[in-house]
């Protein structure tokens, strides 16, 4: 791109856009950095300068490219080679302080060259003869000096930017430094060139690029080669005295790397005075524009705070900031309602509606006379006319605003759901602002609303993706449009009243198989609908709710009780409409069958049709106008089925894709049942199979004897107790299909814990005699079918106990039945337990012949516990009940960790890089030496691309750090580390689970990376909601060691020391002599790559190898 001027500069800008936005391969990157220098785009090409260097090495031109691009692009080195002449100009940007080459080759001459910023160049001739250089400064300056001495500043374009230039001789030997200050004042100055008076927050902030490093971009239109970067909350302050600027202009909004999150507010002061306040701004509001006057000022202050809900994701980007010498109009535009038709505020057939519109001036001058223009635009513009495409406006001064109006009709002809654009531009000739709004007929996805309230556990809120940015898919039907989540979350909009209808399929997503969440859909505060709790096999469920009038929507999504690991939840195809009119729907009986058989669809949709046009890909027939039709499928395949309803005067279709799979045979799916879930120690389970299509059964039993079995319907003893997850794999050979239980067996060991006959009931009502403890109701010994008990309680129907819990019991176990002393009687019984108003056991009618009822039921966290016995319906004669052995008893549970730590080597200035992400692999790096661990831990994929490496975490239970040995460990795992710090396990949620273990003393935390020196927490872990945390990132004292055991990283972050390539203790020299020489110059998942870049270089060894040198770890070994 040879040409200059304004069309290249939009050119330029085109590219930057679309090669940011939409993903790239190495062939169209390769030569971006010398274009961006070439146009004086520094910023810019250091951006793909960095990403050439970072990750797109493999190639073989790329090495010469990037030496290119360095030489003449960064440091502007022109060789003269037959005139013995080289030309230099600096384009560093503020990533790149300083820069220095040596030997740089210009013909048979060998140069040493080094910038130090944009301003001085230092250049040693190491030739044998004389040569002769041009330093050239992007600007115009004052003044230049050459090795100290004052000479005369020349002046001349170069690729349509001004710079300012020197010309002398540089003899054999000769060091020569050029150096230029006193910029004249070229009208602007970017804030991003001045240095601050104050920055309250300097770590997070950075110069012509955002608070991660990449380039400047809002509004996935707009990027800036110019601006500051930064993370809310952040003060930073300018001294303006004297400068003689007029205006400060920027560009503000949030960043478009964090895409629809963050919410902050931005702040301008002048004086002291706060003379502007963006309000609170989120991921997806527009960008604003600015122009505040700042005549006389002395200083200038911006200010980005949280929008209220903490600062993650709070990416605030001021574009393009400056000071001007200039006032000047700066116009905003924005929608602000739409009136008339029928009062819904939504467009409809027919309708002809009012746009409303507010034009204001944010700038520091006055506008001249504006008009407005409208344009309908996209597909289905043919649909919308505008009545008045054109409307005149006033003049405005600063920080006036007018109001106005479009009027718009809509054909009556138009398509349900169909989008459509309008266009409006405002302008006076010179300044101009344009806004791009979408509408829809009738209907409106949700995912392309904004919400007003968003609370997500894990992760956030995806549009049109799953919430791993997967197709989504519920039993296997695709959706384009939906919102993907994860437990636990609650999602608000406003509807303002102007919908009848909400309509979604829900489900959990494909693929996340030990998922289990509830939805909940809430209008105006009050709860509408409940799905009960869903599992990855449960069918989707349709909903469709009347929300005429409701202005606020919520949607929810809890997990379904076994926490929120894998509850990967979609609202698919989710959408209000403002029809109550036809809406199409039906289900069919089976979605997957085998070649032959028929499937029976019923039709659900609302709205009364009178008329059913199906379609059926694939389905004999083909076609039906039957409203229930049963059709049959020949050929293997996956089938769309289509059904259009008709009521005589409008129509509605639905489509389901792959709705239908035929195969020649069917695949396996697993299911299983157990005849017992709650025993003791040493008691068996059998275990029955009840998969579809199977021809062989792999069993994984946590915690039991076997732990695996090939058996269909296998018998397994438990000796320990706990609670434990049972896996059934099956396979019919070429398919397999897998079901897990979570914390699916119980095994309570019953020899410790309360007998309740050991403690006294808060409540009793009892209809004959009194409560007898370890007796039967008459005195004699509890006796059930000639088996005797020791303890127990002998009571008489009716009757009711309460009972008081700790909250460490678990479990209530206990045999009942009618006493043996009535043996032969007309006595017949119930016994019922609940807990908290839940019922938790209802026993058969019981009558002296009826085998012993043994119960075993999970009282976790319940705080009253109620024993009732009800006569069998025949009166209360000879009602002699036991309660024999009752007892509640505590067992291990799951422990819980929340744990946070950065490592030096990726570390960033705000989080870690991710440069080894896509060849991390599958499972576990720890089983070999130093670490020998043997836990099997594996994925089918990495849980997301922010994930940074393999950790192992050990949990240490003793009374102090120092005292934690490996012999005080009592459970370790392998995790994966995300770029926040966050250690996440396997599924990518941040809370680790360790089953069936309990803390005795304190409890410890270790982190061992593998090429970094492993920490552990300096301080007991503290537990808050039932999960232990702790991070060791925010401060000196949280490892043992202080700032001998981890580092500080920068802004205060502190980060475990790289350098310790063979994972042990200590950063030695066996670490380069080892690792780093067998492995220098290869690229990989490698051991001696200390900075997880994917290749181990001199940089590894250099910076951090090096530094770190004697370091060693405090963990007690």
């Amino acid at each position: 791109i040879s040409d200059l001027g304004p069309k290249t500069e939009r050119y330029l800008d085109f590219i930057t856009r679309n090669i940011y936005t939409f993903g790239i391969n190495i062939e169209a990157t390769t030569y971006l950095a010398e274009i961006y220098y070439l146009h004086g785009r520094q910023s810019t090409g250091w951006h793909f300068l960095k990403r050439l260097m970072a990750s797109e090495n493999g190639y073989p031109e790329v090495s010469y490219l990037i030496i290119n691009n360095t030489i003449q692009g960064m440091m502007g080195v022109r060789p003269d080679a037959p005139n013995n002449k080289f030309y230099t100009l600096s384009k560093l940007s503020s990533e790149v302080p300083w820069i220095q080459a040596d030997h740089v080759p210009v013909g048979s001459n060998d140069l040493t060259i080094r910038h130090d910023g944009t301003t001085k160049t230092t250049a040693t001739n190491n030739s044998g003869v004389a040569m002769t250089w041009e330093a050239q400064f992007y600007g115009e300056y004052n003044n230049i000096t050459i090795n100290s001495v004052a000479s005369t500043v020349n002046t001349k374009s170069e690729w349509g930017k001004t710079v300012s230039y020197l010309t002398t001789p540089i003899d054999v030997g000769e060091t020569v430094i050029i150096e230029v200050s006193d910029p004249v004042n070229i009208g602007y100055v970017y804030l991003s060139d001045m240095d601050w008076t104050t920055n309250t927050n300097a770590g997070s902030t950075k110069k012509d690029f955002n608070t991660a490093g990449n380039l400047l971009f809002m509004d996935a239109v707009n990027s800036y080669e110019k601006g500051l970067g930064m993370m809310s909350n952040t003060e930073i302050t300018y001294d303006i005295s004297g400068l003689g600027y007029k205006s400060f202009i920027t560009d503000i909004g949030i960043d478009d790397e964090v895409e629809d999150q963050g919410s902050v507010t931005f702040e301008i002061w002048v004086d002291g005075i706060k003379v502007y306040d963006s309000g609170i701004m989120q991921g997806s509001s527009p960008t604003k524009s600015m122009a505040i006057n700042i005549e006389g000022a002395n200083t200038l202050k911006i200010v980005v705070t949280d929008g209220g809900d903490g600062t993650s994701d709070d990416w605030a980007d001021w574009g393009n900031a400056q000071l001007s010498v200039d006032l000047i109009p700066v116009l905003s535009l924005d929608y602000e309602s739409l009136s008339g038709g029928d009062g819904n505020g939504i467009f409809d057939p027919g309708e002809t509606m009012d746009v409303h519109l507010k034009v204001e001036n944010t700038g520091s001058a006055s506008t001249g006379v504006l008009v407005s223009t409208c344009t309908a635009m996209g597909d289905n513009s043919s649909f919308v006319t505008v009545n008045n495409p054109t409307v005149n406006l006033s003049a405005l001064t600063p920080g006036s605003f007018s109001n106005y109006t479009h009027s718009i009709s809509i054909d009556s002809g138009a398509t349900i759901g169909a989008q459509f654009q309008l266009r409006f531009i405002v302008t006076d000739g010179t300044t101009s602002v344009q806004l791009d709004k979408k509408f829809f007929i009738t209907d409106m996805y949700l995912s392309d609303a904004n919400y007003t309230y968003g609370r997500f556990d894990y992760g956030s809120l995806v549009k049109d993706k799953s919430i791993t940015n997967g197709v989504i898919t519920l039993n296997g039907v695709t959706y384009d449009k939906g919102l993907g989540v994860h437990a636990n979350c609650e999602i608000k909009y406003d509807l303002g009243g102007s919908f009848l209808r909400f309509i979604s399929d829900v489900g959990v997503q494909d693929g996340a198989t030990s998922g289990t969440v509830t939805f909940e859909v809430w209008t105006d505060g009050t709860k509408v609908f409940e799905t009960g709790v869903l599992d990855d096999n449960s069918p989707t469920v349709s909903i469709n709710l009347d929300v005429t009038g409701v202005n606020e929507l919520e949607l929810r999504v809890t997990d379904g009780g076994d926490g929120i690991n894998s509850d990967h939840a979609d609202w698919a195809g989710v959408k209000v409409s403002s029809t109550d009119g036809l809406i199409a729907g039906f289900t069919a009986d089976n979605t997957l069958i085998q070649v032959g058989e028929s499937v029976s669809f019923t039709d659900n949709s609302m709205g009364n049709p009178t008329s059913w046009d199906w379609t059926f890909e694939g389905g004999t027939p083909a076609t039906s106008t039957d409203q229930n039709p049963v059709v049959t499928y020949d050929t293997i395949g996956t089938y769309d089925v289509t059904l259009e309803v008709g009521n005589g005067t409008n129509t509605d279709v639905m489509q389901k894709t792959n709705y239908i799979e035929v195969t020649d045979v069917l695949p396996p799916v697993a299911d299983f049942t157990a005849d017992d879930t709650g025993i003791q120690p040493g008691g068996t389970v059998n275990f029955t199979d009840l998969s579809t299509n199977a021809t062989s059964w792999l069993w994984t039993f946590e915690g039991g004897t076997p732990a695996t079995s090939t058996a269909q319907n296998p018998g397994v003893t438990y000796n320990t107790a706990g609670t434990f997850d049972v896996t059934l794999e099956v396979s019919d050979g070429t398919n397999t299909d897998v079901m897990t239980k979570t914390d699916y067996i119980h095994v309570t060991d019953i020899s410790g814990g309360l007998y309740l006959s050991d403690t006294t009931y808060t409540y009793v009502q009892i209809d004959w005699g009194t409560v007898q403890m370890d007796k039967s109701i008459d005195g004699n010994t509890i006796t059930l079918n000639g088996v005797t008990y020791d303890k127990g309680l002998g009571v008489h129907a009716n009757c009711e106990l309460r009972y008081a819990l700790d909250v460490n019991f678990s479990r209530f176990v206990s045999d009942v039945g009618v006493d043996d002393e009535v043996n032969g009687s007309l006595a017949s019984i119930t016994f019922e337990v609940w807990a908290d108003g839940e019922q938790l056991y209802y026993s058969p009618v019981m009558y002296p012949s009826t085998p012993t009822e043994s119960i075993d039921v999970d009282i976790s966290g319940k705080n009253e516990l109620v024993l009732i016995v009800t006569d069998g319906g025949d009166g209360i004669n000879s009602d002699h009940a036991d309660w024999a052995g009752a007892k509640v008893v505590s067992i291990p549970s799951a422990l819980r960790l929340d744990v946070t730590a950065f490592l030096e080597g990726p570390f960033n200035g705000t989080d870690m890089n991710t440069g080894i992400n896509s060849i991390l692999p599958l499972s576990q790096p720890f089983s070999t030496a130093p670490w020998d661990y043997p836990g099997t831990e594996s994925v089918s994929a990495i849980p997301g691309t922010d994930i940074v490496d393999w950790v192992l975490i050990d949990l240490r239970d003793t009374i102090s750090a120092d005292l934690a040995t490996p012999s005080t460990s009592i459970a370790m795992q392998a995790a994966f580390l995300r770029n926040d710090g966050q250690v996440v396990d396997l599924d990518g949620n941040p809370v680790l689970s360790f089953a069936n273990i309990s803390v005795k003393n304190e409890l410890f935390v270790v982190v061992f990376p593998r090429n970094h020196i492993p920490v552990i927490s300096a301080n007991a872990l503290t537990e808050s909601t039932g999960i232990y945390e702790y991070n060791f990132s925010t401060g000196e004292n949280q490892a043992l060691g202080g700032a001998n055991g981890h580092k500080n990283l920068g802004s205060d972050i502190w980060g475990m020391f790289s350098g310790n390539s063979n994972g042990d203790y200590n950063v030695n020299d066996s670490d380069k002599d080892v690792n780093w020489m067998d492995e220098v110059g290869l690229s990989g998942y490698l051991s001696s790559d200390v900075n997880l870049n994917g290749q181990s270089n001199n940089q590894d060894k250099n910076d951090f190898w090096l530094p770190n040198i004697g370091k060693g770890s405090y963990v007690p070994q």
